[in-house]
């Protein structure tokens, strides 16, 4: 374990995506497929054409040269010697929609009858769809979004099927329009892309990852039909060994409905098997977060799982926090706090996010950033009475007593029901010397405690113990 985390913090110091992701550590005893792990880096970080370059060949008029250098890409994939899978990535640019945009539409002006300028055109439009749709349920998604949405889908269908109908194997464009008839609830284009695209190759990849999202119960498959599909795979899983993303997505499916169960020792038991035949990293993720949600005494190990996952490019927010939790908890203080010192700037954290950020530079003796992150996070009613609770605990604890004082009393006029609230009243009084009104706050936390709230109690307690200690001087 100890190597392991030497390892982790060296590849951790690597600028280089790429080269950190090679040089990370494997987990102890795993049973990878071979190559999986530089395949899964390659597939993250691999240095496909950029769009600046794609911008130089449009620039010079070198259509041709671009054309060969996607053309180099498509056969990699059909090959026995030099295979990868690098074509996919080639014509994706999630980056930067805007230039995504730009580039694409001149790409397919200037090339109209390109399958590649093709193929990058309806992947600009792909995620545009995505982007209408939104992460919200279909019931509180606009009907504009819908709209959008299925216009844009209509628009990508289009392209995709004028790319294959130029490059047949153009494995790209069958893996995409699996997803879009997906997302807008169109099975016809969806089986048409699976029938023809495993012709071309059954065993890619993207397609057969597209294919097992699709039969997912949300997006009206089952999880019979996932089985199946992965055991279909396994046997090719040597020879390709990125199919692994793929064989293990019924049980990710099945863990994320058990997370937010709060069923947390039946992931960890569902999951932590799978870890070590997988890069997938839902399952490094999926099974830290239950191990550190349910107070898992195993730190070390939940730390690991945790790092890993960022190392196959695992960077959303939340991920990052539970992370940085688990490093904390490891006694990891510095490594914790470089892995939270761009949060609060990242555009994907939530108010539940902000007020984990809070706790954790609460935990780090950062309590200027706390206060920030906590001040955000009130502003959501859910957080409105915990987050200045924290502020005030944190005040307290830090012998910030005049500041204290005043959120106390902010806190106590907006919450007079909180007895913790009046709790932490009485305790910022007996450190400001004021005795009469350290008295009349731990009696008024006696009388708001609430029984039925698990930690009312232990405020109960100190409240009497306050009170007894004054009245004894």
């Amino acid at each position: 374990m100890a190597e392991f985390f030497a390892k982790a913090k060296a590849a951790d110091a690597l600028a280089d995506p790429l080269e950190r992701c090679l040089a990370y550590p494997d987990l102890p005893g795993n049973a990878w497929p071979r190559d999986l792990a530089k395949a899964s880096c390659e597939m993250v970080f691999g240095r496909e054409i950029t769009l600046s370059e794609i911008d130089g060949y449009l620039d010079r008029k070198a259509l041709a040269e671009l054309d060969a250098i996607y053309r180099g890409y498509m056969e990699r994939h059909f090959s026995h010697d030099d295979f990868d899978e690098s074509i996919h990535g080639a014509l994706l640019h999630p980056g930067d929609a805007g230039d995504f945009d730009r580039t694409t539409a001149r790409w397919l002006e200037m090339a109209p009858q390109s399958a590649f300028a093709l193929a990058s055109r309806a992947e600009y439009l792909r995620l545009q769809a995505h982007g209408a749709r939104g992460g919200e349920l279909a019931s509180k998604t606009p009907r504009e979004n819908f709209r959008r949405m299925s216009e844009y889908v209509g628009q990508a269908i289009e392209l995709n099927y004028r790319a294959l109908a130029i490059e047949p194997r153009l494995m790209q464009s069958y893996a995409g329009l699996i997803d879009l008839g997906k997302l807008d609830s169109r099975p016809d284009v969806v089986m048409d892309a699976v029938q023809k695209g495993r012709k071309q190759d059954p065993w890619c990849r993207a397609i057969t990852g597209y294919l097992m999202e699709s039969l997912e119960p949300q997006w009206g498959g089952s999880l019979e039909e996932m089985m199946a599909l992965s055991a279909e795979l396994q046997p090719h899983v040597a020879e390709r060994p990125l199919l692994a993303l793929n064989t293990i997505w019924p049980q990710v499916t099945i863990a994320e409905r058990l997370l937010e169960q709060r069923r947390y020792a039946e992931v960890i038991a569902l999951l932590e098997p799978l870890i070590r035949t997988s890069t997938h990293t839902e399952l490094t993720i999926h099974t830290g977060e239950a191990m550190l949600l349910s107070g898992s005494p195993d730190r070390w190990t939940t730390a690991m799982y945790l790092l890993e996952a960022t190392r196959f490019g695992s960077r959303e927010s939340f991920h990052q926090l539970m992370l940085a939790n688990a490093l904390v908890n490891a006694h990891e203080i510095e490594w914790a706090a470089k892995v939270i010192a761009p949060l609060p700037g990242m555009p994907d954290m939530d108010t539940e996010d902000q007020y984990l950020l809070g706790d954790l530079f609460f935990r780090l003796g950062k309590n200027e950033a706390a206060e920030k992150a906590f001040l955000i996070a009130s502003k959501d009613p859910k957080f409105a009475e915990l987050a200045p609770l924290q502020v005030v605990r944190m005040m307290f604890q830090s012998g910030q007593a005049e500041r204290g004082w005043a959120q106390v009393t902010r806190l106590n006029a907006d919450f007079p029901g909180l007895a913790e609230g009046w709790l932490l009243r009485g305790q910022l009084a007996v450190v400001r010397g004021d005795k009469k009104e350290a008295m009349t706050a731990f009696r008024k936390a006696i009388e708001t405690v609430d029984l039925n709230k698990p930690d009312d109690e232990f405020v109960a307690h100190q409240a009497e113990s306050g009170l007894r200690g004054l009245q004894a001087k």
